[in-house]
């Protein structure tokens, strides 16, 4: 999973620690049709949330909430879900 979520974004070694996946004031909305971000980073965060699934399976069951409430929006994933994807990485890393 690590080397996984590092070829992601090569910043979150940059970023520092977390001590939740997501932020107590995390709201999960969904994206109005077109709203979403750009296609390239609705790939890599497809590409992430599937990462952070293997995780949540096989070795990180403390993450489960937090990776599910991100794959209910992976169709059209905002910039703040994107965020909160690169956080719970980062919460996985630390």
């Amino acid at each position: 999973m690590e080397g996984e979520a590092d070829g992601h974004r090569n910043h979150f070694s940059e970023e520092r620690e977390v001590v939740t996946p997501l932020p107590s004031e995390f709201k999960l909305i969904k994206a109005a049709e077109g709203e979403g971000v750009e296609c390239e980073d609705q790939r890599q965060f497809q590409s992430m949330d599937g990462s952070l699934i293997y995780a949540v399976v096989h070795t990180r069951p403390d993450t489960s909430f937090a990776v599910g409430q991100l794959a209910r929006v992976v169709q059209n994933p905002t910039e703040e879900q994107c965020g909160a994807a690169e956080r719970v990485v980062r919460y996985l890393k630390s």
